[in-house]
């Protein structure tokens, strides 16, 4: 089991009001809160289907507003790791776009990161086969037990908590 931590650095509501004004929307204070949480959630799932790690819950339906938001939290994580290690030799030899690239990147940086990325990461075949639920926390849980055996989070809960 691999548990990894949030992934973006959550857009305020005043962020995700400028989004949706800037397309044309308004939303309610309680709607942009609970936009600067799910984005936050949308874009760690969609990164994590791209990377090719099995999502257990459907992907999500995304509109106009949804796209435009994890465009946003992407290029402000970015942003905010980008001042993090400008100028450093870890910035010489990474560029992170997200806290999960910046972990990696950090912790196998010294300890022989060679050995470590790709194929050859000790959990890669973890990453690859497992089951992942993206928690309503921001937190991912990639189950790596044999598919077959009873999920540790329970799906249908979390879905609704979205």
């Amino acid at each position: 089991m691999i548990v990894a931590g949030e992934r973006f650095v959550r857009l305020d509501p005043d962020e995700v009001q400028d989004v949706a004004q800037g397309l044309g929307s308004s939303l309610s204070n309680a709607e942009a809160e609970r936009r600067a949480k799910q984005s936050e959630l949308l874009a760690t799932e969609l990164d994590l289907r791209a990377s090719g790690a099995h999502v257990v819950s459907s992907p999500p339906l995304l509109d106009e507003i949804d796209r435009a938001l994890i465009e946003a939290i992407r290029s402000k994580t970015h942003r905010v790791l980008r001042r993090q290690y400008q100028g450093t030799p870890f910035g010489r030899l990474f560029a992170p776009t997200n806290y999960g690239e910046f972990r990696h990147d950090f912790f196998y940086w010294f300890s022989d990161p060679e050995r470590r990325k790709g194929a050859g990461l000790n959990y890669a075949t973890c990453r690859a086969r497992g089951r992942v639920t993206v928690h309503s926390s921001g937190w991912t849980v990639f189950d790596c037990r044999k598919i077959g055996e009873p999920t540790l989070v329970p799906v249908a809960s979390e879905r609704r908590a979205r």
